[in-house]
């Protein structure tokens, strides 16, 4: 379709890293089918369809070299959270007619450009990475969700993204892994670390004494090593050493099919989540296993440290913090790692596991407004939901009783607004028989804010209304999280006025993001 809005995103990171990003972008496609073409920036076309395959929210791929912003009509960047590098405002509102889109990338923009997220969230501040350790935590996400900025695109904690996986039986019986039972390993990190053996890394001998450990209480398991030559050492004892052997479709199917994959956090664990395959035992060392780990997987960290150490110094993927070797992989013993094993392949001979071979469908998460909208006993202001409620960043929302002397009123005045409590407000005093209160009010808002809807006649109308029908419970007033209300204002000045300050009404309270 002409009218498509032309979307490009360049990934950052590593394999692992682009997988998870690819997530994401599939995620928001799915929001959005219909308006969106899709260009991904990562490895080569060539890498890109070898290790994503073809897939149906992607038009094409290219390298990140390639990447040019202003040759889209959105141009995005991801490093944990989404950067809108450029965007066709005119075309967006032109393709987007119920403006869902258009929120989502405003929504961006304001968490990029809010001061806290500049001061904490900026990849040129020393606290950059650290502070998204904490914000995920936090927030109870892990890597797959951090981006979802206030959970708009309803992303979980499992892989949406599929990889696909081609000629598996043929891969199999080339290297001899048709009619047998493997694990594999991997005992590299990634090759940005620059070293042989980083922190987040579980020593080579410790392998070469887990290969021990498995052929003794596991014989009729095959240890095979996966990996790059440049970033990983031969394990001895194991059955296949596959350094630098295979091809990504070949690395992709015999990972996937392993009945359990041993690694650091690296690509490869990510690759096989996405692949839907088996479980894997990751060694998190000075990682937050909370943020980078999967619920599906075998988590192993170790309490010799009161704290992870990653990213709180620059040099943190290549040396330990304290100095030495670090001890938080070097606490986590070999036979731990097979009394795992144990258990697992035990769960897969009682037929206690499954290869986690597909998903289930996935139905999108409804949006805060969505769940509000279709709560049985709430009526909203129609004119307040379509201009301010639908796009507005909610999180979470509660209906509770409060008294009315509770609300606050967030009243205009000639320095800007200021929060008062409802008894201050205008209305209130003009029904408490101060008639000029409210129409000097409306003058501060023909001053400061012309296009205001708000009016004496209106106003009247509402009073009117209020006498002829009586206060309807279901049309509640709506507050934020600091009782200050949103929608209802002289609706609770008129049961004020009525019933008194310690009257208690029915509210619904929206959590609003910073």
């Amino acid at each position: 379709m002409e009218d498509k809005i032309r979307a490009a995103f360049r990934l950052n990171g590593g394999m692992g890293t682009f997988i998870i990003e690819m997530n994401f972008i599939q995620c928001f496609f799915d929001a959005f089918p219909d308006l969106l073409d899709i260009s991904v920036f990562s490895f080569s076309e060539e890498m890109s369809y070898s290790l994503y395959g073809e897939q149906y929210f992607v038009s094409a791929y290219g390298s990140r070299n390639e990447f040019v912003p202003k040759e889209y009509d959105l141009a995005i960047d991801l490093n944990w959270f989404p950067q809108v590098l450029c965007c066709d405002d005119q075309k967006m509102k032109s393709a987007d007619e119920n403006g869902m889109l258009y929120a989502l990338i405003s929504s961006w923009k304001r968490f990029a450009g809010d001061q806290r997220t500049k001061v904490y969230f900026t990849p040129d501040t020393n606290m950059f990475d650290p502070n998204i350790h904490v914000f995920a935590t936090a927030k109870k996400q892990n890597r797959l969700q951090v981006g979802d900025i206030d959970g708009l695109l309803g992303i979980d904690k499992h892989f949406r993204f599929t990889i696909p996986v081609e000629d598996e039986s043929e891969v199999l019986a080339e290297f001899g892994l048709d009619n047998c039972r493997y694990i594999t390993l991997q005992q590299g990190v990634d090759a940005a670390c620059n070293t042989k053996f980083a922190p987040k890394q579980w020593p080579n001998e410790y392998y070469s004494r887990l290969c021990d450990i498995c052929h003794e209480r596991f014989p009729d398991i095959k240890l095979v090593q996966l990996g790059e030559t440049d970033n990983n050492q031969p394990v001895e004892g194991v059955d296949l050493c596959l350094l630098g052997k295979t091809t990504i479709p070949e690395l992709k199917a015999i990972l996937k099919n392993s009945v359990l994959h041993v690694d650091g956090d690296c690509g490869m664990v990510h690759l096989r989540r996405a692949m839907h395959g088996g479980a894997n035992i990751v060694l998190y060392g000075n990682l937050p296993d909370n943020v980078y780990g999967y619920n599906e997987d075998y988590r192993v960290s170790s309490d010799v440290c009161n704290h992870w150490c990653a990213k709180l110094f620059n040099a943190w993927k290549c040396r330990c913090y304290k100095g030495g070797l670090p001890e938080c992989m070097t606490s986590i013993q070999p036979e731990s790692i097979a009394d795992i094993i144990g258990k697992h392949l035990d769960m897969l001979d009682n037929g206690e596991l499954e290869i986690d071979c597909s998903l289930p469908q996935y139905k999108p998460s409804a949006t805060v407004q969505e769940r509000v909208l279709k709560e049985p006993g709430i009526t909203l202001d129609a004119e307040w939901v379509e201009k301010w409620f639908m796009s507005a960043e909610i999180y979470d929302y509660v209906i509770e009783r409060v008294k009315l002397s509770d609300l606050q009123f967030n009243k205009l005045t000639s320095q800007g607004y200021r929060l008062v409590p409802i008894a201050r407000a205008p209305a209130y005093q003009y029904l408490q028989g101060d008639k000029n209160a409210y129409r000097n009010y409306m003058k501060l808002y023909q001053k400061y804010e012309p296009d205001t809807e708000r009016s004496q006649q209106r106003f009247d109308e509402l009073l009117n209304s209020l006498a002829d029908n009586d206060y309807d419970d279901t049309n509640m007033i709506v507050v934020d999280g600091m009782y200050m209300i949103l929608d209802g204002a002289h609706r609770a000045c008129w049961l004020m006025n009525k019933y008194g300050t310690d009257h208690e009404v029915t509210v619904l309270k929206l959590y609003r993001s910073f």
